[in-house]
């Protein structure tokens, strides 16, 4: 298993894999190879026997799947005069779960925020109806939160942006916990 950088001729697999397997639609497309061109996307990958079996991208600024003025007014009252990096995407492959993948990626996620000079990170948690998330239980790898917003409902409008939930399709009933780490150079 070999965990690395995506290189630039891999920019296309980036966008293809993030719409698969995260929001889907257009706009995101267009949002990762924009971010990407600015040199504003981190993004890494798991490769084993020559397939891509995980990757974790992350980006300067604060921004949200579905827009949420008044969180990001929020977030820049308290933290905008810092720099402040979010987690963009994170997936594994269902055959490679359960193997500590996901934690390795943090892992290199949060290295990549320290040298990056990131005072904070803040992360999108997508919570399924019923309340399950499968990348909320690995948050413990930043340590203890600062700040921590449960919104109901987060993604009601994802089809008005011309994306799709990968649970719920079109109508997505999904909601959102928004949690901000202070980067202190240690992990947990």
């Amino acid at each position: 298993m070999e965990i690395r950088k995506f290189r630039d001729d891999e920019l296309e697999e980036i966008v293809s894999m993030t719409c698969e397997h995260m929001t889907g639609g257009d706009l995101i497309a267009e949002g990762v190879r924009k971010s990407y061109a600015e040199g504003n996307l981190y993004a890494y990958k798991v490769i084993e026997d020559n397939e891509t079996i995980g990757f974790i991208s992350f980006k300067e600024g604060i921004e949200f799947t579905v827009p949420h003025p008044e969180i990001t007014e929020e977030i820049e009252k308290l933290y905008g005069h810092k720099r402040v990096f979010y987690g963009d995407a994170v997936w594994v492959s269902p055959k490679a779960r359960n193997k500590g993948i996901g934690t390795k990626l943090l892992h290199i996620m949060f290295d990549g925020l320290v040298e990056a000079g990131a005072d904070y990170l803040m992360n999108e948690y997508w919570i399924y109806p019923g309340g399950k998330s499968k990348i909320l239980p690995l948050s413990n790898v930043f340590g203890e939160p600062l700040y921590r917003k449960l919104v109901p409902g987060f993604y009601s409008e994802l089809d008005k942006y011309g994306m799709s939930c990968p649970i719920c399709g079109k109508k997505c009933k999904c909601s959102a916990e928004i949690i901000m780490y202070e980067m202190k150079g240690e992990r947990t």
